[in-house]
């Protein structure tokens, strides 16, 4: 019998659209990114995956609106300052806005470190071309994902 292949061209996906981010969901993945467990079902995007997005982008955000918040005061008169400034005193003061623009862009950093380990692994051992997808576009399944509903 011979196995059927999958091609994928163009992956996107829409956050959080499988069946959420469940204690099952995050059991199956600790075993799968431990080496404990080889195979999991094919997903486009996993639930992982949509889920840490959605924070890095919220992340991002953050990270944006507490620079600005204190990139603005050094003009504390000006147009952007009184959009911005706002901040310091939702957060309490340009300290803890500071710290927390801090403690993001380290997490941002350990991301990007935890992300290329990840989609290294899962290249490597699943030989499904995760990175290689990345630069031509073009990712090959055994099997079709069980999320492909979400892209068609």
């Amino acid at each position: 019998m011979e196995k059927k292949k999958v091609t994928v061209l163009g992956i996107g996906n829409i956050l959080l659209q499988d069946e959420g981010f469940g204690v099952k969901v995050v059991e199956q993945l600790i075993l799968h990114y431990s080496f404990l467990r080889f195979q999991h079902r094919p997903y486009l995007r996993n639930s992982l995956a949509r889920s840490s997005y959605l924070v890095i982008y919220l992340l991002l955000l953050t990270e944006a609106v507490t620079g600005m918040a204190m990139y603005v005061m050094i003009v504390p008169n000006s147009w952007p300052a009184g959009l911005f400034g706002p901040v310091n005193h939702w957060m309490g003061d340009e300290y803890t806005v500071h710290m927390v623009h801090h403690y993001i862009a380290w997490v941002l950093v350990i991301f990007v470190i935890v992300h290329v380990y990840m989609a290294t692994r899962a290249d490597w051992m699943e030989k499904g071309g995760e990175v290689s997808g990345m630069i031509s576009g073009v990712k090959f399944y055994d099997e079709e994902p069980e999320d492909l509903s979400d892209i068609r």
